[in-house]
């Protein structure tokens, strides 16, 4: 029983791992010229259980004014934009 509940542990976390990665993969690039390059993501629906806060650490009222700032600082430090500019 053991063996079976950490071969379904493995193959579930394998499963997250592949899902995590492809949302990182573009499903089409287009090269208009060598300094113009557009990436297309997939449009993936949230689901109901995720939270809608797009990556960024959620804020709650009954943190410390601490963890607050550190978590705001955070937020702002990483921007989440999965279509970026071209770096050269």
């Amino acid at each position: 029983m053991m063996q079976d509940t950490v071969l379904n542990i493995c193959k579930d976390s394998v499963n997250q791992f592949v899902e995590f990665m492809l949302d990182f993969i573009p499903e089409e690039t287009l090269i208009t010229n060598t300094a113009t390059v557009k990436n297309r993501f997939k449009y993936k629906h949230a689901d109901s259980t995720e939270d809608e806060s797009d990556g960024d650490l959620l804020i709650n009222e009954d943190d410390l004014d601490e963890v607050k700032l550190c978590k705001e600082w955070v937020n702002s430090q990483f921007q989440r934009n999965k279509d970026p500019e071209p770096l050269f």
